[in-house]
């Protein structure tokens, strides 16, 4: 048995064939049929494996090693983010240090340790030897409304601040296209309204496009259960007088006023009883005052699969709030806008339970496989590495491969620059199919408790080759070849998949002379 964090296994035969896995006393099992013909099909993005870094945690030492970089190409990573979100929000380029020193991570104790955390320079060399080019940085906003004095003429100082980056960035010879002004303004870190945020990034878009109108500028909001016509910041639903109360508040100002209280109770506590204010969605905000200031929208995602919800509303609603929010700005602002997930992964799991590897691995090819089906432009999981159990990281500390890291090199391949189309086959069977110019794929993610067989209808291939990731009883994640047996030019491949358990397969045609 191969584990998959060390392991890349194919197992493939010539010619058209059988794939089977056989189970000792099984009782029958249900089988399902693929076709190709009757499903949506959606083209994807060739940016859909990326990473979003920590400058502090992702350092000289992590970038200087040939490991690191091996690893990130294995995983096809092809869009890296820089210094971090909330670390966005408070990273000074031009000192390399904290605005704020004991906010998170916290200032480096010594000039030492500060140097050995990666800066912006060392960090574009080593993602220009990686051969990344899709590049994202992170530039503070919230540090103008902390600050005493003229919000106005703090918005100036922290654009100018923040476009002399951009300079800074050209001066060195490197380009950076993506720039997303501010993280997670509409949620409850440093809270913004709307309009706050929408003047915040009239103002950064300036004076950042003057300084190299090449960039690209990524405005951030909501874009999870409520997105574009629900989706209210958290500074929104407080009302003028408790968001003023609240600022009045130090360091972490929403945890310090509601320590750990969830996000409903604590804005019950801080409206004091007052009744709140008329609801102002974030994105029709952003729309009407700063249309024309912004070229992509950013989103974050930490949710689990709900595939009892999708079978019930028969609507993939991860892919939907995707193309939905996608459809909307793009309408709004008369030309394509993009959209930038750039974190995302399973929710912490010190709060919503652990997951044992087999079932974070099928988190994570499910929500690979509802991106791409949604049309999502970029993607950067997160985190790419942590000491911390809350989440599982894309590479294990000393830069090997973990489950989710295996999975980027597998489906990379198959998914990338395709067309796709995903299905739900009985209670909790997942399949998505793939199509390129020379190759086909399944990507089929068992989470029920039984033994199923698919059915997959295809054109004929040259070579079919197939990986499946098995629980075990560590509750690890494993890679095991498959039993198979030579069809007779057949156009359907039969693949048997136990319970808890990911199958990926490719057909591949040779190209003919």
């Amino acid at each position: 048995m191969k584990s998959i964090s060390d392991t890349r296994y194919v197992f493939s035969l010539i010619g058209i064939i059988l794939l089977q896995y056989s189970v000792a006393n099984q009782s029958a099992q249900p089988t399902y049929q693929l076709s190709d013909t009757s499903q949506q099909w959606t083209s994807t993005s060739a940016n859909l494996f990326g990473a979003s870094t920590f400058y502090h945690f992702d350092d000289d030492a992590f970038w200087n090693s040939q490991t690191s970089i091996t690893a990130l190409n294995d995983s096809h990573v092809s869009t890296l983010r820089f210094p971090g979100g909330e670390i966005g929000e408070n990273y000074d380029w031009k000192l390399h240090r904290l605005d704020r020193p004991t906010d998170f991570p916290g200032e480096a104790p010594d000039v030492t340790s500060r140097l050995a955390r990666t800066d912006f320079k060392e960090f574009l060399r080593h993602a220009q030897n990686a051969e990344v080019k899709n590049i994202f940085f992170v530039v503070g906003v919230d540090g103008a409304f902390r600050d005493s004095g003229d919000i106005d003429a703090n918005l100036e100082r922290y654009a100018k601040h923040a476009a002399d980056w951009v300079r800074a960035v050209k001066a060195e010879g490197f380009f950076v296209p993506y720039w997303e002004v501010g993280n997670e303004p509409y949620g409850a870190g440093y809270p913004l309204t709307a309009s706050e945020y929408a003047k915040a990034l009239v103002v950064f878009a300036e004076k950042m496009r003057a300084a190299d109108p090449r960039i690209k500028i990524g405005a951030a909001g909501p874009g999870g259960k409520q997105n574009f016509n629900k989706g209210i910041a958290f500074a929104d639903k407080l009302g003028t007088d408790a968001l003023r109360e609240l600022r009045g508040q130090s360091g972490s100002v929403v945890k310090n006023a509601c320590p750990k209280m969830k996000t409903a109770a604590c804005i019950t506590k801080l409206q004091g009883g007052s009744p709140p204010p008329p609801p102002r969605p974030w994105w029709p905000v952003i729309i009407e005052q700063a249309r024309d200031s912004f070229d992509f929208a950013v989103i974050h995602r930490y949710e689990r699969v709900n595939l009892k919800g999708i079978r019930k509303k028969k609507d993939f609603v991860l892919s939907t709030r995707i193309a939905k929010l996608k459809a909307w700005l793009s309408k709004q602002k008369g030309q394509p806008v993009p959209i930038s997930l750039t974190e995302w992964n399973t929710p912490n799991e010190r709060r919503r339970g652990e997951l044992t590897n087999i079932e974070h691995a099928q988190e994570i090819a499910m929500q690979i496989g509802m991106n791409a089906a949604g049309g999502l432009d970029f993607a950067h999981y997160w985190p790419m590495r942590i000491k911390s159990r809350a989440f599982k990281p894309m590479f294990t500390l000393e830069s090997t491969a973990t489950p989710a890291s295996d999975l980027f090199s597998l489906l990379g391949p198959i998914i990338s620059n395709a067309q796709v189309s995903q299905s739900l086959l009985g209670k909790g069977v997942y399949a998505l199919q793939t199509q390129q110019s020379n190759q086909e794929g399944l990507i089929l993610v068992n989470t029920g408790i039984k033994t199923i067989s698919v059915n997959w209808s295809h054109l004929p291939a040259d070579r079919l080759s197939l990986v499946q990731i098995l629980p075990a009883r560590d509750g690890q994640a494993h890679i095991d070849p498959v039993c198979s047996e030579p069809g007779q030019g057949r156009q359907q491949t039969t693949v048997t998949l136990p319970s808890q358990s990911i199958a990926i397969v490719q057909s591949v045609r040779q190209a003919k002379p």
